[in-house]
């Protein structure tokens, strides 16, 4: 890659981590890893962030044991128990070298909080400053509040502006408040699109994907239509027969890696259903006591419609310029249960 400028200072929020499920093989992660070993992004990490992040791993491994040791003391499954136990155990341990080893890998830079004054916290809090909010005080704008002091402090000390990438409403205003040292991103992926702007290259992508956009509109039609649906009604006997794609709009795009040879590319798109269903209509279903059972004699056919939002991962192929090549196009797992509930008059 070639890089245009000096990295930018970047810290990002608990809640992506936690959003992504701590999965640092993801797409987004291991593509900022490369552009952070590339010099045009710079992470920091500061200890109360570092902290949380182990705290909601910690924490969503007791509740992931709990339920794993109730189905694990159900009758099928006890002979399997300590077998499947010791599985677990190493996966756990895993998620958490898995973010030691990102930390390393990023060489990310630590923050301390112990710099902030409590004074600070509390001139913030008592004027329900943000990112404390107006209404009632919730507990995580206590942390919040010393990351964003923290930030500001380097932010300051270093003379660079950070960039937090965070969707948390009141770290937003405070950003916006001490817009010369914070600036807020929403998403790691928007981050990524805005590091790779700076390329040479980048307007050459964006004009490609503009004028392939109908062929990739295809393939993700082709894709949703593919999918085994299951439909969940308050029709008795209901079934899909069939989905089709009646019209695909694109959310967002976001390069988020770009270099000489290859653009990787991640598309929102808003696609808009046409589900036709069938279901046994009241007349035709009876009870039989006996067999204490529903029958159902005769079925009736019925459409809706319905918005889903599918992200979508595509690569090029950029060694031609001429003669650009879709490497791949990977349609992230789609939700295949689809509700559907007539609407009553009242």
């Amino acid at each position: 890659m070639k890089v245009t400028n000096s990295p930018i200072l970047v810290c990002i929020d608990t809640n992506f981590f936690n959003q992504k499920m701590f999965d640092f093989s993801s797409i987004s992660f291991q593509s900022l890893i490369k552009i952070i070993k590339e010099k045009s992004i710079k992470l920091i990490m500061v200890d109360i962030v570092e902290h949380e992040i182990r705290e909601q791993i910690r924490k969503k491994i007791e509740v992931a044991n709990k339920e794993l040791s109730t189905v694990l003391n159900t009758p099928n499954c006890r002979f399997i128990k300590n077998e499947v136990k010791y599985l677990f155990k190493d996966h756990i341990s895993k998620i958490l070298e898995g973010f030691d080893d990102f930390l390393k890998e990023t060489d990310a830079v630590s923050v301390s909080s112990s710099d902030v004054h409590a004074k600070e916290i509390l001139t913030l809090y008592f004027n329900t400053t943000p990112p404390f909010g107006h209404k009632e005080i919730k507990k995580h704008e206590f942390p919040d509040a010393y990351i964003c002091l923290s930030l500001k402090d380097y932010s300051q000390k270093n003379k660079e502006r950070i960039y937090l990438v965070s969707k948390d409403k009141g770290i937003k205003q405070f950003c916006e408040s001490n817009n010369q040292f914070l600036q807020q991103i929403k998403t790691l992926d928007e981050l990524l699109d805005l590091v790779n702007k700076r390329q040479e290259n980048y307007q050459f992508v964006v004009d490609y994907i503009n004028k392939n956009l109908d062929k990739i509109k295809s393939e993700i039609s082709d894709k949703v239509m593919d999918q085994s649906y299951i439909l969940i009604s308050d029709h008795a006997d209901s079934d899909i027969d069939e989905v089709s794609a009646r019209q695909v709009e694109i959310e967002e795009i976001n390069i988020i890696y770009l270099d000489e040879s290859t653009a990787e590319i991640n598309i929102t798109f808003k696609v808009n259903l046409l589900v036709e269903f069938s279901y046994a209509p009241d007349e035709a279903t009876f009870y039989d006591s006996e067999d204490k059972r529903y029958y159902y004699m005769d079925h009736t056919q019925s459409s809706f419609e319905i918005d889903k939002t599918i992200p979508v991962y595509l690569e090029l192929d950029l060694e031609d310029n001429d003669n650009i090549d879709i490497i791949n196009i990977n349609v992230e797992e789609i939700e295949d249960t689809i509700e559907y509930y007539e609407p009553y008059d009242y």
